[in-house]
């Protein structure tokens, strides 16, 4: 019989703390808006999900990324978590249409553009989600707009920690989170979800 070899890969735990952590003054792009959480945006949450991991480094890793009916079903398991979030999840939408329409944020559709979730652990530690930026959005600072806005959702709930994982080869993304605080505090070799 064939041996099955599972290579494992490695991760970052990374922390900040929200007693010292300021909230800076938060611009939108013009044309974009960060809508809260909504029961009846399930379904948008979970193709930003799949459309802003399908192509990652992580989607070798788990599973959950190589489909977008997993993705929605991730998205449910999440919703109905003891420790989920609302005020530290949202979903990240371009207006689309021209001119005053788009200025004035008047009814019309949207593209999507990124999202990002928020859960409490069970040490009540606020353990950040899926920061998720589509590929045409990418290299915007828009991931750094989805990040302040779910530290400011913690806050609000009094949380003084909140944590996140990130792949050890995405760089982009560590370094990101180093210039807004978070450090590195654990070292984890995982197993890929298959």
């Amino acid at each position: 019989m064939g041996r099955i070899n599972i290579s494992t890969f490695t991760r970052y735990r990374m922390q900040i703390s929200l007693d010292s952590w300021k909230c800076p003054l938060i611009q939108l792009p013009i044309g974009f808006e960060m809508a809260p959480w909504s029961t009846n945006l399930i379904q948008k949450h979970s193709e930003a999900i799949y459309r802003s991991f399908k192509d990652s480094i992580d989607a070798k890793y788990f599973v959950t990324f190589t489909q977008q009916s997993r993705c929605e079903d991730f998205m449910r398991y999440l919703v109905h978590n003891s420790g989920f979030l609302p005020s530290a999840t949202w979903l990240l939408r371009e207006k689309t249409g021209s001119g005053a329409a788009r200025l004035l944020h008047l009814p019309g559709s949207y593209k999507l553009a990124g999202t990002i979730q928020g859960l409490i652990n069970q040490d009540f530690v606020g353990a950040i989600q899926n920061v998720g930026i589509l590929p045409e959005y990418r290299g915007r600072g828009l991931s750094k707009l989805l990040l302040y806005y779910c530290l400011w959702g913690y806050q609000q709930a009094g949380l003084k920690i909140a944590q996140l994982e990130v792949t050890q080869t995405n760089e982009v993304a560590i370094n990101l989170y180093k210039k807004i605080g978070f450090q590195v505090t654990e070292v984890i070799e995982k197993t890929p979800s298959i």
